[in-house]
């Protein structure tokens, strides 16, 4: 009855150590894998980490600049939200300007592809009706991302490896 045992733990042991095998044998197809989604990831990525050139200053200089050839107002000075996270720190600005459709949507499209200032997260519009002028004033509000990678997390992270 023993030698039953014996004979049935041996196979047992046997398939775990084949799955094993093929585990082991499956690794480096797995890792290039792994490794090709980790490139198409970053290069997702590096379009909303923050240039360190394009600073907040840097939004208000553009979108003035833009605003004033465009017929567009800036309503209010962009302000800025930081949020903190484990590996990452998220800068959002939000912008408030006023003018005509059309020449919002191209302010729109400047800043995320053109000048590629941040990743365009959310736009708000609102219309109301001036009541100096009585006419109806189209505003948006732009929510402009961008993320910075904290290195204090990955280097200690690396250290402690």
């Amino acid at each position: 009855m023993t030698t039953v045992r014996n004979t049935i733990q041996l196979y047992k042991e046997n398939s775990s150590m084949e799955v094993k095998i093929k585990k082991a044998e499956d690794a480096p197809s797995g890792i290039a894998e792994l490794k090709k989604s980790l490139e198409e990831l970053n290069e997702k990525l590096n379009h909303y980490l923050v240039d360190t050139t394009k600073d907040h200053e840097h939004t208000l200089e553009v979108v003035s600049e833009f605003c004033s050839k465009n017929r567009l107002t800036v309503k209010e000075l962009p302000q800025k939200t930081i949020t903190l996270e484990k590996d990452f720190t998220i800068i959002t600005s939000t912008l408030n300007i006023e003018g005509g459709y059309s020449d919002l949507l191209k302010l729109l499209h400047e800043l995320e592809y053109l000048q590629r200032i941040g990743r365009v997260s959310s736009v708000s519009w609102k219309s109301y009706i001036d009541s100096k002028t009585k006419k109806t004033i189209l505003s948006m509000t732009i929510y402009l991302q961008n993320i910075t990678v904290n290195k204090d997390n990955n280097e200690s992270d690396e250290t402690n490896s």
